[in-house]
């Protein structure tokens, strides 16, 4: 047997008996670990097939409505088109979470002094690339309870992440030193923000005639995949690629509650 061995591990050969035995151990467990980790490799991107979900399309939503005086209440929601297997599978919700880059105004705010050259702070702020992380949970507004999905099905799920609420509302400053970190490795976050803004979703530009703001499409962090939109089906997740993100549309919140999703989806918006 050991002549084999020396046969099929010529660099055994020479060696006394039990360091052949401890080497051959060895090579065995490399090789049983490095089996694993390529089963793995191959496993995970599969993930979804076991799970007998996909992802067809996520079209992201600006609901608002305006209150008597003009001035808009705005929220996030999104509609996915959701492709079942052939099983019986159950949708649990949404999450979004990732990093978030801190704007010009928010390292303002952190480090900015009064008299202080404000190009200055924020070069010397963009250089450490500062950040905070997010965790988002949204909810399905069709249903206060798990979706079924039927074998073979496919369904427009409507999902709510922010409810409409008030333009001007204060979206809560990352002042805490504990929320943010930087890019450069120097600090990382000990908190992570669980409410989510509406400008941390969309880009955005001040509305002409002053009235709060209007979106003006997604925040690059939605696609490049900085912040990543899971599906929650059943006991796993279901990562939707930026590329099945659709451009926003705007809605009013009239229309996302009373109309069908497959109107909201297709007919009025594409």
């Amino acid at each position: 047997m050991f002549a084999q061995i020396r046969d099929w591990l010529p660099f055994l050969a020479g060696l006394a008996f039990w360091p052949k035995i401890v080497v051959t151990v060895v090579v065995i467990v490399i090789v049983l670990a490095l089996a694993a980790f390529i089963l793995i490799a191959i496993w995970a991107p599969k993930q979804v097939e076991t799970i007998g979900v996909e992802v067809d399309q996520v079209l992201p939503l600006y609901v608002w409505s305006n209150d008597e005086s003009g001035y808009p209440y705005m929220g996030i929601s999104l509609i996915a088109k959701i492709r079942n297997s052939n099983k019986k599978n159950i949708v649990n919700g949404i999450n979004i979470s990732g990093k978030i880059s801190l704007s010009g105004n928010d390292m303002l705010a952190i480090w900015g002094e009064d008299g202080e050259n404000i190009q200055k702070t924020l070069s010397e702020a963009s250089a450490k690339r500062p950040y905070y992380k997010v965790s988002w949970t949204g909810w399905m507004d069709d249903s206060r309870t798990p979706l079924e999905l039927e074998p073979n099905e496919i369904r427009y799920v409507k999902f709510s992440i922010l409810s409409p609420t008030f333009a001007g509302s204060d979206r809560g400053k990352i002042l805490d030193s504990d929320y943010y970190g930087f890019g450069d490795g120097s600090k990382t976050p000990k908190k992570t923000k669980t409410h989510p803004f509406l400008w941390e979703f969309f880009s955005h530009k001040a509305r002409p005639d002053g009235k709060g703001w209007i979106p003006t499409g997604l925040r690059n962090e939605l696609k490049d995949g900085s912040l990543s939109i899971r599906i929650l089906v059943g006991n796993s997740e279901v990562i939707v690629h930026p590329s099945k993100l659709m451009d926003f549309k705007m809605i009013k919140f009239s229309e996302w509650a009373e109309k069908p999703v497959e109107y909201l989806f297709h007919d009025r918006y594409n």
